[in-house]
């Protein structure tokens, strides 16, 4: 059976589930509700772990040594069971390594690592994956943590470090395009509009982006996330709902023109026989 694990200082408290390692409320002791904690009408998840695709797959296959194997979006580590524990006063530990029910799936040994660290406001997500056999281990990784907006998104805009042009990746049939659109020009900030996501998200291939914050217009509630190193980031919601999702990610869906093979699919990681990867993104909330 899940349970939930909890962190607490003097600005922030939070609880983590061991299925999926997510991430299930974030609150701030002065009662400001920052992650939007699920609906059954809409989209019941809160912050699922992305492992070890992020988005789709053509057909949800893919091939390894002429083997077919089937996955679904985002993988399984969100349906998965954790060994989940406290390593310190501020510092959760959520492991997941292979088994019978993932290598029917996904014939890979590994071991994957989340690390939540509560610093005053800020809450660092590590992920870190090791590959504890001889042979080479494919993956991707990303975070898919979804902020409330009580008010809805268009009381909401998008702030960047510095002045940019931002153009979204188009896909199309779940296939990642080399087209791309203008959604700003010659701007930091990026107003959020329900239309923008009527059927799709917005899909950044991340160039120069390191941080960007999720900003009230009429307060001073603030939600930045810094991602340094990922090399995308996307942001989703269905219309109308009080979610915005801010996803930084080490992987995308299938490329225009590739091929099944896991090993040649696009912004996959290769790690070698016994070598580790880490990734982290750090969240800072005001209010």
């Amino acid at each position: 059976m899940s349970t939930i694990l909890k962190l607490e200082n003097d600005f922030l408290k939070l609880g983590v589930s061991t299925k999926g390692a997510e991430l299930m409320y974030i609150y701030s002791q002065k009662g400001t509700q920052f992650l939007w904690e699920g609906s059954e009408k809409s989209w019941n998840d809160r912050a699922p772990i992305l492992f070890p695709i992020c988005s789709r797959l053509r057909n949800n296959q893919y091939t390894h040594k002429g083997k077919t194997y089937d996955m679904g979006m985002h993988g399984f580590a969100m349906f998965k069971e954790f060994k989940g524990e406290k390593i310190s006063d501020n510092v959760l530990k959520f492991t997941l390594v292979a088994d019978e029910e993932t290598r029917v799936c996904y014939p890979f040994d590994f071991e994957l690592n989340i690390y939540y660290e509560l610093l005053e406001n800020k809450l660092n997500v590590r992920y870190e994956v090791k590959n504890p056999a001889e042979s080479e281990l494919y993956f991707s990784i990303g975070a898919h943590e979804g902020y409330y907006c009580p008010e809805g998104i268009e009381e909401y805009y998008i702030e960047f470090d510095n002045v940019r042009n931002l153009d979204r990746t188009i896909t199309e049939n779940g296939v990642t395009t080399s087209k791309t659109e203008r959604m700003m020009t010659n701007s930091k900030i990026f107003p959020l509009k329900n239309d923008y996501f009527v059927g799709k998200s917005i899909i950044l291939k991340n160039t120069d982006i390191d941080r960007m914050a999720l900003v009230h217009k009429n307060s001073s509630k603030r939600i930045t996330v810094d991602f340094k190193g990922f090399p995308w980031f996307l942001l989703w919601t269905i219309p109308g709902e009080q979610y915005i999702c801010l996803e930084p990610w080490h992987g995308i869906c299938d490329m225009e023109g590739s091929n099944f093979e896991i090993s040649e699919k696009g912004s996959i990681i290769t790690l070698k026989g016994h070598e580790a990867f880490e990734t982290v993104h750090t969240i800072t909330f005001e209010e």
